[in-house]
């Protein structure tokens, strides 16, 4: 799903869907993290596991449930020679050191699927509103879609998309749209970007072909622009 390389210090960071279930209007979708150092796995005996939980409801699907689990093998031998590696590491006060770039791609890694999940959805989301609201057509305000404080759902609280989306930042990125252009609007344009460069790398964005891009250089303007498609 998601490939990060590094050539300076020879690692890489994967992200793998190992399932997607789709049961009726609930799909679960279970994401593995693995990462590589010199061709070398660095997971060491252990499994992390992200488990998305998409809903149907009013024709749109929703993130119902996130589920992590981390599962560790004690007699993989390459967690015991991790463990004792990792001993001696903290005895010389390298550990730390060793570690932390390691923890900060996995976070990073993560909020990147994240951020294309949230366009995924913003992409649904947009294309739901315009069908429930043809006189209005696309919609570039993100509080449009939201709503989930009460009442029905009208053109300006659809209840397509969670609190924390509509307010325009989600685990590490911003989210905007923009391009909306005629009346009833015909054309959008979504775009996520790190919301710091320990957020992210990438900027990923979307328009009304519903073809997901990236710009590694994590400007919004560059993915709108010339973004490559995302694989």
């Amino acid at each position: 799903m998601i490939s990060i390389e590094d050539p300076l210090t020879h690692t890489k960071f994967e992200i793998t869907v190992e399932r997607d279930d789709l049961r009726g209007d609930e799909d679960e979708i279970e994401l593995s993290f693995h990462g590589y150092k010199d061709g070398e796995t660095q997971t060491a005996g252990t499994k992390v596991r992200f488990t998305f939980t998409m809903k149907r409801e009013a024709g749109s699907w929703r993130l119902n449930e996130v589920t992590v689990a981390v599962g560790v093998s004690l007699t993989d031998p390459a967690f015991l020679k991790a463990m004792e590696t990792g001993m001696k590491a903290t005895s010389t006060g390298s550990q730390m050191s060793a570690s932390a770039p390691s923890a900060l791609a996995a976070m990073s890694a993560t909020n990147e699927a994240s951020a294309v999940g949230g366009v995924r959805l913003l992409n649904t989301a947009e294309v739901s509103y315009a069908a429930t609201y043809p006189g209005r057509g696309f919609t570039c305000a993100l509080s449009d879609l939201g709503g989930m404080g009460g009442g029905a759902p009208n053109e300006h609280q659809a209840m397509l998309i969670d609190p924390r989306l509509a307010g325009g930042k989600k685990n590490g990125y911003v989210f905007a749209l923009s391009g909306c252009d005629g009346n009833p609007a015909t054309r959008y344009s979504v775009s996520a970007v790190p919301a710091d460069p320990s957020s992210g790398t990438r900027a990923f964005c979307s328009d009304e072909s519903a073809v997901i891009r990236f710009s590694p250089d994590g400007k919004a303007g560059s993915c709108l622009s010339a973004g490559k498609p995302l694989q």
